[in-house]
């Protein structure tokens, strides 16, 4: 309940907010939910514009890529400053997924904020916590079609004890142009689902096409 109240703020440009929740009662049943009380008081605090965002020196990102991929300048928001936490937001996402596309599976990243309270800007410095490199585990097609498993298996290019690359999963769907898989793909719902393995450090993938209704 905190995090949800503190992100909407946030994304208002109330980089500062205080939000506490309280239980104020028993749970109750209401039909077939159990319904619990709760209190919520927030201080919104001081209206900030986002400022820069600084990255750990010598980390596998720059700011100019996070600006160039994610659409992320820094003092770029000073007339819109409800725009600082959406923006925040996309860069850690962005962030994040380029770890991940390196391997790096269980990676963290905390924005750690600066206030600038005279001029009502905040800053913010990322902490990376990368964690371990995961590698491809297994792969399953669903597909029960024994011509298209083959073709997509075939197609696939990450290999097993190969750097797991988690953006690799969309291009695999995106980049058989017009053969007949590309066809089939373009037609389909194209899923999948990962398990990663903590113990092992690998990634198992689960590749499946369905019919479009």
């Amino acid at each position: 309940i905190e995090s949800a109240f503190a992100s909407f703020y946030v994304d208002e440009g109330y980089a500062a907010v205080k939000v506490h929740a309280v239980r104020t009662g028993n749970p109750v049943m209401a039909g077939e939910a159990i319904d619990v009380p709760f209190s919520v008081s927030i201080e919104q605090g001081q209206l900030y514009k986002l400022g820069a965002i600084h990255l750990p020196s010598g980390e596998l990102l720059t700011m100019a890529e996070i600006n160039k991929a994610a659409g992320v300048v820094s003092n770029a928001v000073e007339k819109q400053s409800v725009k600082g936490g959406v923006a925040l937001r996309t860069a850690l996402l962005y962030i994040t997924g380029q770890y991940k596309s390196k391997g790096y599976m269980d990676c963290v990243v905390t924005p750690l904020p600066q206030y600038d309270n005279t001029n009502g800007i905040v800053n913010y410095t990322l902490e990376v916590q990368p964690g371990q490199v995961y590698t491809m585990g297994k792969l399953t097609i669903e597909n029960g079609a024994d011509d298209l498993r083959a073709a997509m298996l075939a197609a696939w290019k990450m290999p097993a004890g190969a750097i797991f690359n988690a953006s690799a999963i969309q291009t695999y769907y995106s980049s058989q142009g017009n053969s007949a898989l590309g066809r089939t793909f373009a037609s389909a719902n194209c899923k999948y689902t990962l398990t990663t393995n903590p113990d092992t450090h690998t990634v198992d993938v689960t590749l499946r096409v369905e019919k479009r209704p």
